[in-house]
């Protein structure tokens, strides 16, 4: 009995051995990709295409970016999460252009530079008359406009002073992490943590603020995660807000871009002598024609002619009106409407048809799992100044130019706020 105990003996022993060395290389596998620099991951997704590595720089700046759009929009978590989708759309098209050890700076400087530009289009909503959304308890007027002087006041920071604040004060990281993330020694992230901070309360307590902790505890969902890494990898994904947004920011880039070099050769040649020679001198003779912009078609006619804002009139619904039809408003600004009914706002994709007089209305959500997409095809007719829209519920066919009655909507629409 000795000798099959033995075998039995030896055979757990090889087995545990086999199970240990499996999860020391499990446990080295999953250190190595927690520390694989950034540059390293964003040339893997440039490359081959690697949503892995991808996914991997957005959980690990989801907090960071989520931090500063809602710094910039407090309480409008829906603005807040198309700012926040845009910069990683942002950080997908230009992951070979980013030369920083750290995506952090660059991530930081698109989303604040997005929640900018869709709190601006939020207050243009607003002054044209239509309503936005209250503003949450947890996120009070007060505490809003101390994050968004955070953000400012950070980003004026230069970069040595602004990374550790990003790490440590954005995301909540040690300083060992800090180091580990950045590269640097112990010392100096707390010695420039600590410099930074100084700078901060100086500048925030100028404007009668306090450094504060409201941006720390706040931390996005995993779903806003999958949306971002789903809208990197399939473009068909995008919503047409978020696409609309990406595309604005690029621009921006691109123009910012554009000035610095167009400054900088400016001041080569003027030291140069020949600066007014240039400036003052007529086009050369191989100077490429500017190209006529193309002509305006119907559908971007139409499309001019239904931007704006509009107050119902009327409204039926399987062809009974619908009561208080006239407190709600509907808006128009290039392919995004809003309809807005007291304080509830839904966004709406608006999208022309080629037939005339044919449009859908498309409802994206991306805070649902999986992102809801729910379209519904309509038509609309002019009248003087009165505008009729006749909507079909989500999969259906498209409604008759004069249909009414069961399953289709029917909205009577004037030009100008409610008064």
């Amino acid at each position: 009995m000795r000798f099959p105990l033995a075998r039995l003996w030896m055979g757990v022993v090889v087995t545990i051995r086999v199970v240990m060395k499996f999860l020391a290389h499990a446990l080295t596998v999953a250190a190595a990709d927690s520390s694989v620099p950034d540059g390293e991951l964003l040339a893997r997704f440039a490359d081959t295409g690697d949503a892995a590595a991808f996914e991997l720089l957005v959980r690990r700046y989801a907090d960071l970016v989520w931090r500063v759009c809602r710094g910039e929009l407090p309480g409008d978590r829906h603005s807040a999460e198309d700012a926040f989708q845009a910069t990683f759309l942002i950080l997908a098209r230009k992951a070979r252009s980013v030369r920083e050890p750290s995506a952090a700076g660059f991530l930081f400087r698109v989303a604040r530079n997005a929640a900018v530009r869709v709190r601006k289009q939020v207050g243009r909503v607003a002054d044209a008359g239509a309503e936005v959304p209250a503003v949450a308890a947890a996120d009070s007027v007060e505490v809003g406009e101390c994050a968004a002087a955070v953000v400012a006041e950070v980003d004026r920071l230069p970069d040595k002073f602004r990374l550790p604040v990003l790490f440590c004060f954005f995301e909540n990281c040690t300083h060992v992490e800090a180091t580990e993330r950045l590269g640097w020694a112990v010392g100096t992230v707390a010695s420039r943590l600590a410099r930074a901070k100084d700078r901060l309360r100086d500048r925030l307590s100028r404007k009668g603020l306090a450094l504060p902790e409201v941006l720390a505890g706040a931390t996005v969902t995993g779903v806003d995660v999958r949306a971002a890494v789903a809208m990197a990898t399939t473009p068909s994904a995008v919503p047409a807000g978020v696409s609309e947004l990406t595309r604005e920011v690029l621009y921006a880039m691109w123009n910012a871009k554009v000035k610095l070099i167009g400054g900088g050769m400016l001041a080569v040649l003027l030291a140069g002598g020949v600066g007014l020679t240039v400036l003052t001198a007529g086009p050369m003779p191989d100077e490429p024609k500017v190209k006529a912009q193309p002509k305006e078609t119907a559908t971007d006619t139409e499309l001019k002619k239904l931007q704006g804002v509009w107050r119902v009139l009327s409204m039926t619904n399987d062809g009974k009106d619908v009561k208080g039809a006239d407190q709600m408003t509907f808006e128009v600004h290039r392919d995004v409407a809003w309809w807005i009914d007291g304080k509830t706002v839904t966004r709406l994709i608006l999208t022309l048809g080629a037939e005339k007089g044919t449009l859908d209305l498309t409802q994206v959500s991306t805070t649902a799992n999986p992102p809801l997409v729910q379209l519904m095809p309509g038509r609309f007719t002019w009248k003087d100044d009165t505008l009729t829209i006749r909507m079909a519920p989500p999969g259906q066919p498209r409604p008759a130019e004069a249909a009414s009655g069961k399953g289709v909507s029917v909205f009577a629409l004037a030009r100008g706020a409610k008064k």
